[in-house]
């Protein structure tokens, strides 16, 4: 009875070793952050598309879906090696009730640079007048 459990418990720790490991080395060499679209919680909700990656070196481990809807998450996973101290992810920025995505308001980046990860929003300009309110991506409240 007892060589039944010792194999019974050798397979199991094989098993959850084999498992669980891979994913403990994973999480300790690389930087993690998550980006989550929270504008389904607001007046107007917004999509992001995934333009661009840099740099194109083997840095960014994961990425996400290419297009990240309101209400959505993805995980930026950079590479804890030299020539990875800034990495990140360029999204063009939509009204979701922009279906064919032809009025492109801006960019958005999800960063990371010396250690530390960011969020980045342009934002374009109406004619040649620039003017900040606040974070709110139309800049049209009063």
């Amino acid at each position: 009875m007892q060589i039944k459990t010792s194999r019974s418990f050798l397979r199991f720790s094989l098993i959850f070793f084999t498992l669980f490991i891979p994913t403990v080395i994973y999480a300790e060499d690389n930087y993690n952050s998550h980006f989550i679209n929270e504008s389904n919680k607001g007046a107007e909700k917004y999509t992001l598309v995934k333009t661009r990656m840099w740099p194109e070196s083997g840095c960014i481990i994961e990425s996400g879906p290419d297009i990240l809807l309101p209400g959505e998450k993805t995980q930026l996973v950079i590479a804890k090696k030299q020539g990875c101290d800034q990495a990140g992810i360029g999204y063009s920025l939509y009204k979701t009730a922009d279906n064919k995505q032809e009025h492109l308001l801006g960019y958005v980046s999800h960063r990371f640079r010396d250690g530390t990860f960011s969020l980045q929003v342009s934002i374009f300009c109406n004619d040649k007048q620039c003017v900040f309110r606040d974070l709110n991506p139309d800049q049209d409240r009063n």
